[in-house]
């Protein structure tokens, strides 16, 4: 860099030209300026002695008077080689080094930047991480660099952040003769509107890139819910614009069957500051008219500029979860092949409709029903006939019963009905339509058609009686229809 750029520090062994390594023991007591001393813009009043002369009692009067006069700052005045010469009582106010502890010390090693995680300090085992740090750090304070927000090392070893500035004097051939660092403390209300500022940038990045669908609703009268701000997440989730959904209120993106409870939900907010729970699943409606289902969480933000709270609404997309939650449920509970409920879910409506009609004293029917000539079908061709002729026979069964009916496969051609409030004298009646319907001719995916009969056995219980005695009853009387006759109602037992 030549001899006019920025040098590393000499070492104790190696003071600079005509410069003496004793120190001036001249008391500081006075603040009479020398002629010659100079004002440079931007930093404290410094005597510009040619480069070899050593400070002069004057000029270590004068620098002790500012230094004295500067308490509030904490003032570090600097040699040729940016090592520290004498420190204000701002030093040990703001940083702990008590006066004189950081004379001959290099200033670069008590700065740090703000960006830079810190290793140690100057005069740990470990200067060889160090050395890096502080050589950068010393060229920017010989560039005059060092400015606005740094850490300072303190006594303690730690770090304080202030803001700092520098100056420092130059000879004609532009090298340094001296100059001064100074730091002041951050004032509380910088620190608040820097942390505010900090604060809204993570909101900015984290609501912006969230995965999660987020949107800022209005609480002010009159507003309806007005959607004020939506992430990215929420266009997907809603499949409307950002700008589209600047224009609705919140109620316009849910089912309708939703909007009763989310009225009556901003209105607590808006009137009492309540929340909806964490949590609480909503429907929606996507652009394309399909329901999709969000995980709802909310909370109360008061942006900046704004007079009344605002609602932070948050949504998980769990529909496809939701969905395959359903399907496994649904394949628990039900035949893979006819989708008819299975013996388990058979099982435990019969529980219920028991309990329910003792109570109410109005019957429960149970029929049971077996396929007849149906063997030969999967004989001749073969399962998947067999399997056909079974779902159809499903389809069937469910078009001859009423809505609050169950209708359950529970195993080969084997099929059940809970009729709840089926009266005994309209049990006939019922066996004789579902024996027709079953009895019809059935087209194979061959194309060949097969006709089938069916013998159905009824039980009616009235009162609270076990589901296991409901299900032998009519299993017997299903027996007996098909040893009886072919097709014919079996006798309802009792």
């Amino acid at each position: 860099m030549g001899d006019q750029g920025w040098r590393g520090p000499r070492t104790a062994q190696q003071p600079g030209p005509g410069r003496s390594t004793r120190r001036s023991r001249t008391p500081m007591n006075t603040c009479r300026r020398r002629p010659s001393a100079t004002r440079r813009p931007g930093g404290p009043v410094l005597d510009s002695p040619p480069a070899a002369a050593s400070p002069t009692s004057s000029d270590a009067a004068l620098i002790g008077c500012l230094l004295r006069s500067t308490a509030a700052l904490a003032v570090l005045v600097l040699d040729a080689d940016l090592r520290i010469t004498a420190t204000g009582p701002g030093v040990a106010a703001l940083l702990g080094w008590p006066e004189g502890s950081l004379a001959g010390r290099w200033a670069a090693d008590l700065l740090v930047p703000l960006t830079v995680v810190p290793g140690p300090r100057a005069g740990d085992d470990d200067d060889d991480e160090a050395e890096p740090l502080a050589e950068v750090v010393g060229r920017a304070l010989h560039d005059d660099a060092v400015r606005g927000r740094w850490q300072l090392r303190t006594a303690d070893g730690g770090l304080r952040t202030a803001v700092v500035t520098t100056s420092l004097d130059r000879d004609d051939d532009g090298r340094v003769r001296g100059g001064a660092l100074v730091a002041a403390e951050v004032q509380s209300g910088d620190q608040a509107k820097e942390q505010l500022a900090d604060s809204e940038e993570q909101f900015r990045l984290v609501f912006d890139k969230s995965p999660t669908a987020m949107a800022v609703v209005s609480l002010a009268a009159g507003t309806r819910g007005r959607i004020r701000r939506a992430n990215a997440a929420m266009e997907a989730f809603t499949g409307r614009r950002r700008r589209e959904l600047f224009s609705m209120a919140m109620v316009d993106v849910l089912h309708p069957d939703e909007h009763e409870a989310h009225r009556g939900y901003l209105r607590s907010a808006a009137e009492a500051g309540l929340t909806e729970p964490d949590g609480v699943l909503r429907r929606f409606v996507h652009r394309d008219g399909t329901v999709r289902l969000g995980r709802k969480s909310t909370a109360l933000v008061t942006p900046r500029g704004a007079r009344e709270p605002h609602l932070l609404v948050q949504l998980q997309d769990v529909t496809e979860q939701h969905a395959a939650q359903e399907a496994l449920a649904h394949a628990a509970l039900h035949d893979p092949l006819t989708g008819l409920a299975n013996r388990a879910l058979f099982s435990d409506r019969l529980e219920h409709a028991i309990a329910a009609e003792a109570r109410a004293r109005r019957g429960l029917t149970l029929l049971y029903a077996d396929l007849d000539r149906f063997k030969p079908v999967n004989d001749e061709h073969g399962h998947e006939a067999g399997d056909a002729v079974l779902v159809e026979v499903a389809e069937r069964l469910r078009r001859g019963v009423r809505e609050e009916d169950t209708v359950a496969r529970l195993g080969g051609d084997e099929f059940a009905v809970i009729c709840p409030g089926l009266a005994e004298e309209h049990v006939a009646t019922v066996v004789r339509r579902m024996t027709a319907s079953v009895e019809g001719p059935f087209t194979l995916p061959s194309g060949a058609v097969v006709e089938l009969g069916t013998s159905i056995g009824a039980a009616t219980a009235v009162g609270r009686v076990p589901a296991e005695a409901l299900v032998r009853a009519a299993d017997a009387e299903m027996y007996r229809a098909k040893h009886g006759g072919r097709g014919g109602p079996g006798r309802p037992g009792r």
